[in-house]
């Protein structure tokens, strides 16, 4: 009886004991992997390793870059989609995403995604050996000899394959594309003569430029490049063209709300910070930062635009509109 009673007690007193609620965890606790979809060395990996720098002083735990390359960025994206959404994996997009949409079936869609942050936009500069004083020649050696002239670019649907596309239109041109895995890749190929141009941004030549190793001809810019002040816009020398690189940061679809505002202040404030600013103008990155909703549209507005240029260059292979 006595050993009964006991029990019964125990039992009583934990059935009325209050729940025991575990505290969650802060976030983040653990390192946050950045996955950029480009190789080493290019703009995209500069830009992304700076802002995941800046990005630690307020989220106090490292933001690993990973580079992932391939498939005109595709490949690193799916790794980002597929990651769970929990925070700890997001990634960097760029213009190369929404061409991939309408020509890779396995790419991602804008939907798979939390788009979260905007860092700029990069100019698209023409850019050539510097055999071509001006864009005039280089044109006029398009023309005479359509399909002569080679471009390195991205593979088909990547940045700079489409901002070929709109040069072309543009220009009255027809040019031959080389695909290479990225704008350092390009650039490489450039300056040793695989190819006689690219459409790589104005960040990654204009070191060269300066050299004298190559020669920035126009840049797809409205107003004349803050970095190269010298050099011309495409609609100064006849050739209507405004195109650029944008860089955004992504989370897996369904991270939690609070979670991606974490990631919204942090990413915010260093990209707002005046010495990352100054720090970047410097390298040549233009630094425009968006919060979560004005990304979206933003990324909106270009896909628009990437699209009917697309479209109209007969690239789009699935999920036509």
């Amino acid at each position: 009886m006595q050993e009964f009673s006991r029990r019964g007690l125990l039992a009583a007193s934990m059935l009325g004991a209050p729940a025991v609620v575990r505290a969650q965890p802060a976030f983040p606790s653990q390192p946050i992997s950045l996955v950029v979809p480009w190789p080493a060395g290019g703009g995209t990996d500069v830009i992304a390793r700076m802002v995941a720098e800046a990005a630690q002083a307020t989220l106090r735990v490292p933001v690993v870059v990973m580079n992932r390359p391939g498939a005109s960025g595709a490949i690193g994206l799916r790794e980002v989609g597929a990651a769970a959404p929990d925070g700890a994996t997001i990634g960097l997009a760029s213009n190369a995403f929404i061409g991939n949409q309408y020509s890779n079936p396995n790419a991602n869609v804008m939907a798979d995604f939390e788009w979260f942050a905007f860092i700029g936009e990069d100019a698209a500069a023409i850019t050539a050996r510097s055999e071509f004083t001006s864009l005039a020649d280089l044109v006029s050696a398009a023309k005479a000899r359509p399909g002569g002239l080679k471009n390195a670019n991205d593979p088909p649907a990547g940045s700079t394959f489409v901002w070929l596309a709109m040069f072309e239109q543009a220009s009255g041109t027809r040019i031959s594309r080389v695909n290479y895995g990225g704008y350092a890749p390009s650039v490489t190929a450039l300056l040793s003569g695989e190819v006689q141009m690219t459409t790589v941004p104005l960040t990654d030549v204009v070191e060269h430029h300066r050299s004298g190793k190559l020669r920035v001809l126009g840049v797809a810019s409205a107003q004349r490049h803050f970095l190269l002040p010298e050099a011309p816009t495409l609609r100064e020398v006849g050739v209507d063209m405004v195109a650029g690189a944008f860089r955004a940061l992504v989370a897996p679809k369904g991270t939690p709300p609070q979670r991606l505002a974490v990631l919204e202040r942090a990413f915010m404030a260093a990209l707002r910070a005046p010495g990352f600013v100054a720090r970047a103008q410097q390298l040549g990155f233009d630094i425009s930062p968006l919060a979560a909703e004005a990304t979206l549209a933003a990324v909106r507005e270009r896909d628009q635009q990437i699209y009917a240029v697309m479209d109209e260059a007969k690239m789009i292979r699935v999920r036509a509109k």
